[in-house]
């Protein structure tokens, strides 16, 4: 199904609002993909380079910043993804991130926090974070969305439901929208 929920022309937004830093928030896989299937799309337009780093506890801090002295030798902007796995990150990486951010400007940092907005936003992590990114939730599309996709979907292949075809389609597929597409 051609349906996003996710936003679109992410680094562009970033570019535009005049912040580095995104901010993806939740664990729905649909939505993750389809936010770095932008960001690289954007990437190899752009000839941005991408360097993946996983955040855990055990990092050694040497080869972090080893990791951001790196210069890359086929692009002038780099995008640094932090995975974290547990949402949690220590304080001396918090900081050294926080330092590379500002040492960084004209390279992005995204960071995937897999796990509810509403744990994230109680740490004093995100109260740094969200004054110098963008904040994108991840999360399962609600009801609206989905009925949404089906009445656009279901448009697309040139199929007129009515109202209440449209509430059975959304009740019975559970928010899977493949199985929607295939039953439209």
């Amino acid at each position: 199904m051609l349906v996003k929920f996710a936003p679109t022309n992410i680094l562009l937004n970033l570019k535009e609002s005049k912040k580095n830093c995104l901010v993806v928030v939740g664990k729905e896989p649909i939505q993750i993909c389809t936010v770095k299937d932008d960001i690289n799309k954007c990437c190899q337009k752009n000839s941005i380079d991408k360097i993946p780093i996983k955040v855990e506890n055990g990092i050694d801090l040497n080869q972090f910043d080893h990791t951001f002295n790196n210069q890359s030798l086929f692009s002038s902007q780099i995008i640094y993804e932090f995975e974290v796995p547990d949402g949690i990150i220590k304080k001396e990486i918090k900081e050294s991130i926080l330092k590379k951010i500002g040492e960084h400007t004209d390279s992005y940092f995204i960071f995937y926090f897999k796990k509810a907005f509403k744990e994230l936003k109680k740490q004093n992590w995100y109260e740094i974070l969200k004054h110098l990114s963008i904040t994108i939730l991840v999360e399962e599309p609600n009801t609206e969305k989905i009925m949404q996709a089906i009445k656009d979907r279901a448009h697309f292949h040139q199929v007129k439901l009515t109202n209440e075809a449209r509430i059975l389609l959304t009740n019975y597929s559970m928010g899977n929208l493949m199985q929607a597409e295939n039953d439209i």
